[in-house]
């Protein structure tokens, strides 16, 4: 546990210094150890360099400088550590896929690369498949993986719609909103229960109904305060099976139940997309091609 606040520590020492230099001596002081040994850490458990981290940290932070105050882009690019404006472009088009000038444009979408946070964490195997802490679902892993999500609040906006509809799909104009000015403000400093991630949360519709509530949203712990103007849902804690690209909920499930795991959809009444930031450089708004299902599940023998 020591280590994980020292880790944290380190953190919040690169969250204060987004705008200065960051000291790799005094992370090495924070931590108490070499900076390989960090770094080292840093690449097993998150999947990205210390060095990525940092750059997608400070240019997020320009992301929102853009949107919220009139500095001149040089004056950002300076403040983050850029030698030019040109080299703060060039990164920035990397990251987001657009200059730091289309960004200002009110139409483009820039989604916040949010800071992380280290935590204790025991991985559990269930016969060939590893279950795992919610918090600890990494983009781009194929693996079997079941995982224990504890209580949760998802928060987003909410749209409700018909089963079987026919005519024009209303959820595409439902992401739009959701990223008409980039990703929500409101949103982007609150703590993810699924670091990295959005739901496309699917639910509340109960026997005879045709219609149901589809919410785009980001889980968060519970009991997470909801932002004015935003929809939420209290989900009890449960187990969570991750598919795979391409894989239907049927899929899914049909994977599972030879592992003993099968859904419980009907005892909690929601299935959800999952959408990783890493695996989707741009969000789900006419496609489908960057997203998997988490479907809710029960071990047979504790049925």
């Amino acid at each position: 546990m020591e280590w994980v606040e020292k880790l944290n520590s380190a953190l919040t020492y690169i969250e204060k210094n987004l705008y200065d230099e960051i000291q790799y001596k005094e992370i090495e002081k924070i931590i108490l150890s070499p900076i390989d040994v960090l770094q080292r850490f840093f690449m097993s458990n998150t999947g990205i360099t210390l060095t990525e981290y940092i750059r997608r940290r400070k240019l997020s932070e320009a992301a929102k400088s853009l949107r919220t105050s009139g500095d001149k882009i040089i004056d950002i690019a300076f403040k983050l550590g850029y030698g030019s404006s040109d080299a703060f472009a060039l990164a920035f088009k990397r990251l987001y896929g657009i200059s730091p000038s289309e960004a200002r444009l009110s139409s483009a979408i820039l989604k916040p690369y949010p800071r992380m946070i280290f935590s204790l964490n025991i991985t559990y195997v269930e016969g060939d498949v590893k279950m795992k802490n919610i918090n600890e679902m990494k983009p781009f892993v194929e693996e079997q993986e079941i995982f224990f999500m504890p209580d949760v609040r998802i928060i987003g906006l909410e749209l409700r719609c018909k089963l079987h509809d026919t005519g024009e799909n209303p959820i595409p104009a439902l992401w739009g909103k959701f990223f008409e000015k980039g990703f929500p403000a409101a949103l982007a400093n609150l703590p993810r229960a699924i670091p990295n991630a959005m739901l496309g949360w699917t639910g509340d519709c109960p026997e005879g109904s045709d219609t149901f509530s589809y919410i785009v949203s980001i889980a968060c712990p519970a009991n997470t305060p909801v932002p004015e103007g935003y929809t939420y849902r209290d989900l009890p804690s449960s187990i969570v099976a991750k598919g795979k690209f391409g894989e239907s909920i049927g899929d899914v499930i049909n994977r599972f139940t030879p592992l003993g795991f099968v859904t419980c959809y009907t005892d909690l009444g929601w299935n959800a997309e999952l959408y990783f930031d890493e695996e989707e450089n741009n969000p789900p708004l006419t496609n489908c091609d960057g997203w998997r299902w988490l479907v809710p599940c029960v071990k047979v023998d504790e049925m």
